[in-house]
């Protein structure tokens, strides 16, 4: 394997715009196939990719969801220690240490939302751990729900993380959602969740597990459109491990209806 100081030349010289690490108990050679192979990467970044990642190799992102898709060029691939991709004048670095994946990203322009993209990056990693923990080399099957509404994310992430809120759309909960805490939850006209906030970024996304079907994994997310500051799209996806069960596809069939609700709550009551 190659010293690492034989490559610091090739990462950016310029100022990082944000770093983030997560902490995941797998051995390197899993972690490194997750992040460092197309089948790797559709298991808890994107619904589909496509091509290689060796150096000066391209990869294309899919979310079937959204009609949306992303090109990738691969700046480097050395094995086991580090990643680097690019998407126009964009970068981010993927650093493998013991027990934990570094990413940062530099490149942003002064426009770009980057505390929306610290949040996407912080709830995918969350993700990359809980499917490398918990369903190493299994194939993900992801599933999507989306709403449009006009209502800043701040306001969209107290809807989904405070208890009584939580009531009036989604269902029952003993506490609020916390990242890193275990959780009980029971669905309006659904089933009883259980599991582990896997990541809460504030103001944006969570993400959480449901041990009690599989170990799926749940994500709320809140995605800009260019129409208006405010107008935002309310996805929720399921991922599942291996088989794909009928069970996954009835919750997302509740959560589906529980975003519609939310989605009336706030048009009535003339959220900003």
């Amino acid at each position: 394997m190659t010293p690492p100081h034989a490559h610091r030349s090739l990462v950016p010289t310029t100022e990082p715009s944000f770093r983030l690490v997560q902490p995941i108990h797998a051995a390197p050679d899993v972690i490194w196939k997750a992040c460092a192979s197309a089948r790797g990467l559709a298991r808890w970044q994107a619904d589909e990719v496509e091509g290689e990642l060796r150096t000066g190799s391209q990869l294309k992102l899919y979310w079937r969801a959204f009609g949306a898709s992303v090109e990738l060029s691969v700046l480097e691939s050395l094995p086991y220690q580090r990643l680097r991709l690019r998407n126009g004048t964009s970068e981010v670095t993927f650093e493998l240490e013991d027990e934990a994946v570094v990413l940062t990203q530099y490149g942003l322009a002064a426009d770009d939302d980057v505390e929306g993209l610290r949040s996407s990056w912080r709830v995918a990693l969350s993700q990359l751990a809980h499917s490398v923990e918990r369903h190493p080399g299994r194939q993900r099957h992801v599933e999507w729900a989306v709403s449009q509404v006009h209502v800043a994310p701040e306001t969209l992430h107290l809807f989904m993380t405070d208890r009584d809120l939580l009531r009036l759309w989604l269902g029952e909960t003993d506490t609020s959602l916390t990242e890193g805490d275990a959780y009980r939850l029971t669905v309006h006209d659904g089933p009883l969740l259980e599991g582990k906030v896997l990541a809460c970024v504030a103001g944006r996304d969570i993400a959480f597990s449901c041990s009690n079907l599989g170990d799926a994994a749940v994500v709320f997310r809140t995605l800009p459109l260019a129409m208006s500051p405010n107008a935002r799209l309310l996805a929720v996806s399921v991922s599942e491990w291996g088989r794909a069960t009928r069970g996954a596809e009835r919750l997302l069939e509740r959560l589906g209806g529980a975003l519609s609700r939310l989605t009336t709550l706030l048009t009535r009551g003339g959220s900003a």
